[in-house]
């Protein structure tokens, strides 16, 4: 299992979400509060990453 711990409140999730590696595991989890969750799943999709995310209840996909 990868883990990255990103610090709260970063303003760029790209170097995180670059170093995750998708053959490895088949979803990812991630918990953030406030507008985090929307900038995360931003980056992730800009990434090209398509396996699913799993989170707290603050971190859900929108409107494509």
């Amino acid at each position: 299992m990868q883990k990255l711990w990103p610090p709260l409140n970063v303003a760029d999730y790209g170097s995180y979400v670059g170093q995750i590696k998708p053959n490895i595991e088949p979803a990812s989890y991630a918990g953030f509060r406030g507008s985090n969750p929307l900038r995360f799943l931003r980056t992730y999709k800009e990434y090209g990453l398509a396996k699913p995310v799993f989170g707290n209840p603050t971190c859900r996909r929108g409107p494509s």
